[in-house]
């Protein structure tokens, strides 16, 4: 319990506030901190006498003679939940340290006390993050179990939950947990780190609830100094079983974004159904997919391949409005004609008809989420 880090603590915070040098000992009476480097791991026979005795003791300068490693002054036991675990000395003249030895004393063994209680909470609460990841993720398959141990950890296992999934530089990801915490989480809610750059933050309420926090994070993402981070969520499920089904949507739409390279936004099965649709199919069948990726490779490839795919892009984008189009692209209507054109005779599917197109953004989305998912 009583560690080199917690003696430095303790020595570096009394020090700051007394006028004299404070050593730490273990049990074996060895010295883990002090304010005298040098003294360190030295044995200090007036803490193991301490030690021995149970109870603390005095060394004037004349009563040192005897004792390796020891100097005047006054040695304490630091206990804790009744076991003497160390001793703490202070240097000097006893008569002139005695009148505040005991705060020092209780000082040291507050300090234990709030790191073991930081160390119980932090093991709870990695627990409770275990719990529910393998709620979400459905490694646990003894329901009776998994809400056993959700009721013992006070996670309300029967109420209506969205996940938001986030894939983000794992340098960031304190930073990101920390703010969401501080501006977006109400209580109940929950964070469950996944590996080290993902995080799953769980919306306890309804699809209302869940709304509000995404417009609140959409604002912060389309503000925010973050680059690079990948966010979407499920819909709103009840129970755990219907938080894990919105996980699966979660981690989905979170693939189909990053194999796309659409950022800022959180996305929703409404916003990125389509490419949704594509990304699981290209995983499942993929020597079904060859055939459309090949077709608009045909596009890519051609020497005006990067300008005929912007205009397809945008010519989708604007819903097939021709006009809107051209003047998205800054080009006349007649060279956005005459790239449509083009198109077809490449692909052999004309632009200008409904389920052509739809066809041409499918083999588009194949393309991207292939060349994206080979350069990975």
């Amino acid at each position: 319990m009583l560690n080199k880090e917690l003696a430095s603590e303790i020595v570096q915070r009394t020090m700051g506030i007394i006028d004299c040098n404070v050593n730490v000992m273990d049990r074996e009476g060895r010295i883990i901190g002090s304010g005298e480097p040098k003294r360190l791991n030295q044995v200090h026979e007036g803490a193991q006498k301490v030690i021995r005795k149970q109870t603390a003791i005095e060394f004037s300068r004349k009563e040192i003679d005897e004792l390796d490693g020891t100097l005047p002054g006054i040695n304490l036991p630091i206990r804790f939940q009744g076991t003497i675990v160390g001793v703490i000395g202070l240097t000097g003249e006893p008569e002139e340290i005695r009148g505040f030895a005991q705060l020092v004393q209780m000082g040291a063994e507050l300090t234990l006390e709030h790191a073991a209680l930081a160390q119980e909470i932090q093991s709870d609460k990695s627990v409770k993050e275990s719990t529910l990841s393998h709620l979400l993720l459905g490694t646990e398959t003894d329901d009776t179990f998994v809400e056993e141990r959700a009721r013992s950890l006070g996670i309300n296992i029967h109420a209506y939950g969205t996940v938001f999934l986030f894939s983000l530089p794992s340098r960031q990801s304190r930073t990101f947990k920390s703010w969401l915490e501080q501006h977006i989480a109400e209580e109940g809610d929950e964070f469950i780190p996944l590996y080290t750059s993902e995080l799953i933050f769980l919306r306890k309420g309804s699809t209302k609830a869940a709304d509000s926090a995404r417009k609140e994070i959409n604002h912060w993402l389309s503000s925010s100094s973050f680059q690079g981070v990948t966010a979407s969520c499920g819909p709103a499920e009840y129970g755990y079983k219907g938080w894990r089904h919105s996980f699966e949507v979660a981690r989905l739409l979170n693939n189909t974004a990053a194999a796309l390279k659409k950022w800022s936004t959180v996305w929703t099965m409404e916003s990125l159904h389509t490419e949704a649709m594509c990304y699981g199919f290209y995983q499942n069948f993929p020597k079904e997919s060859f055939p459309l990726i090949q077709n608009y490779q045909k596009v890519l490839l051609n020497e005006n391949g990067d300008e005929l795919h912007k205009t397809l892009f945008a010519f989708i984008e604007e819903n097939g409005e021709m006009m809107k189009t051209a003047e998205r692209l800054y080009i006349h209507r007649n060279t956005l004609a005459y790239r449509l054109e083009k198109i077809q005779n490449i692909t052999g599917k004309n632009p200008k008809l409904i389920n052509d197109l739809f066809d041409l953004k499918v083999s588009l989305l194949f393309a991207l989420i292939d060349e994206n998912s080979v350069s990975q």
